[in-house]
């Protein structure tokens, strides 16, 4: 199975970026920022976990989206939107 290695929280140094481990989601819920869109990305891209984590930020009233593909395009999406900002 396709499988890609996620960055740790430590060298993104991103402050946006938050990595809780799906066994960690409910003990960690109040980390997460209620008034902000939650983006769910998943190691791999069959990995059905991040639907289910999706649901329960959604039944705990959180804005959240799955992210569909690797991280590695969401980052490449970030950084081209944020070089068309300046």
């Amino acid at each position: 199975p396709y499988e890609e290695s996620l960055p740790t929280q430590e060298e993104t140094n991103d402050p946006r970026v938050l990595f809780i481990a799906a066994e960690n989601l409910k003990k960690d819920l109040k980390k997460i920022p209620k008034k902000k869109p939650i983006l769910v990305i998943c190691r791999g891209r069959f990995c059905v976990l991040s639907l289910e984590i999706v649901k329960v930020l959604r039944e705990q009233g959180f804005e959240a989206y799955r992210v569909p593909h690797s991280w590695q395009k969401l980052n490449l999406a970030v950084e081209q939107r944020e070089r068309s900002k300046k």
